[in-house]
């Protein structure tokens, strides 16, 4: 659980940098982002099924990540 935490917290850090992003109008950052709300439906709900996922290994690091796939975008 506490790891669970703590990954909430990267992905709530990943949020503001999103928002940061969204600023940009390129299409680049926009077609990026868009994915965030996938990753956001993810981390809102709090139905068992997505839960299980945070607590998948597999599941949860697969999210993780293509958020680095993001800050990539984020950084360039």
């Amino acid at each position: 659980m506490l790891q669970f935490k703590t990954e909430a917290q990267k992905m709530l850090q990943f949020k503001t940098e999103a928002q940061k992003i969204l600023q940009f109008k390129t299409r680049r950052h926009r077609k990026c982002f868009n994915s965030k709300l996938k990753h956001r439906k993810c981390f809102n709900s709090k139905l068992e099924g997505h839960r299980k996922c945070f607590n998948s290994k597999l599941k949860h690091r697969k999210c993780f990540n293509s958020k680095l796939k993001h800050r990539k975008c984020f950084n360039s």
